[in-house]
C-alpha cells in the first residue's frame, strides 16, 4: 500500500495543488496553511493505524463504549431518547419505503439490552441480542490480546 508522501505526490503530477481531484487549481496558493495542516493529519492518520494493535485497541473503545452510550439512552417502543431528546431514525431505507429493514431496532434492541429487558430486546430485532453479546465478547478477548502483545515485547 503506497504511502501518504507517494499518493500525494502522485495527486501533484496529475496537476491538481488541492486536495480536489477536478483538475489544476491555486487552492495550494491560496490556502497554504489548510493544505499543510491536511497533509499533515493524513500522514498522522496512516501512521496510526499503521501502528501495531491499532484494530485491537479500536474494537475494546468500540465494544466499551457502545454499552455506556446504550446505558445512557432510555428504551421505548417508539423511539430512543437520550436525556429527554428523541433520537430520529437514521434507516435511509425505512425513511424512502416506510417499511423496516433487517438492520431496523437494532438501536432500540441495544438500549433494552443494556437495561436488562431480554425479551424486549428480542422482540425488536431477533439479530441484536446476539449481535450485542459478539460485541461486548470481542473486549475480553482484544484486552488479552494487546496484552500478549506487549509481553512479547
Amino acid at each position: 500500500m503506497p504511502t501518504i508522501d507517494r499518493r500525494w505526490s502522485a495527486v501533484r503530477s496529475w496537476g491538481c495543488d488541492s486536495l480536489s481531484l477536478a483538475g489544476p487549481t491555486d487552492a495550494a496558493a491560496r490556502h497554504p496553511v489548510r493544505l499543510q495542516r491536511a497533509v499533515t493529519l493524513l500522514r498522522w492518520f496512516d501512521a496510526l493505524t499503521r501502528a501495531p494493535g491499532f484494530g485491537d485497541r479500536a474494537m475494546v473503545a468500540f465494544g466499551l463504549a457502545v454499552p455506556v452510550v446504550a446505558l445512557l439512552m432510555t428504551p421505548s417502543d417508539a423511539a430512543v431518547t437520550v436525556f429527554g431528546w428523541e433520537v430520529p431514525v437514521l434507516c435511509v431505507f425505512r425513511s424512502l419505503t416506510g417499511h423496516g429493514c433487517p438492520g431496523c431496532g437494532l438501536t432500540r434492541s441495544f438500549v433494552y439490552l443494556a437495561h436488562g429487558h431480554v425479551g424486549d430486546a428480542f422482540r425488536l430485532n431477533a439479530f441484536g441480542p446476539f449481535l450485542f453479546a459478539s460485541l461486548v465478547g470481542q473486549v475480553p478477548w482484544r484486552v488479552w490480546r494487546l496484552w500478549r502483545r506487549a509481553q512479547r515485547a
